[in-house]
């Protein structure tokens, strides 16, 4: 075989999309239990300080799940995004 004519791996960059795949399932699935990614940034910085409290909200199951999955493979929480929206829109 010649040296220009090297076989090419017939599936491209699929190995480094399954990674990426793999990578944001195991995000999504540390968001829905609550334990940490091994190789992420353990802690992020809360925005809430202390006497944080909570609340209770009643939206669909399938809002729930989009929210919290929207936020996992954004690399923030459903907490910290409602606290940006409050900060940015009730002020005054």
């Amino acid at each position: 075989m010649m040296a220009g004519n090297q076989k090419k791996n017939m599936f491209g960059g699929f190995g480094v999309a399954a990674q990426q795949r793999k990578e944001q399932q195991q995000q999504l699935e540390a968001a829905v239990t609550g334990q940490t990614v091994a190789g992420a940034a353990s802690g992020q910085a809360r925005k809430r300080g202390t006497g944080a409290t909570t609340i209770t909200l009643a939206i669909s199951g399938e809002d729930k799940a989009r929210f919290k999955a929207w936020a996992a493979t954004h690399g923030t929480t459903m907490s910290d995004m409602l606290h940006d929206w409050i900060v940015g829109n009730c002020s005054g």
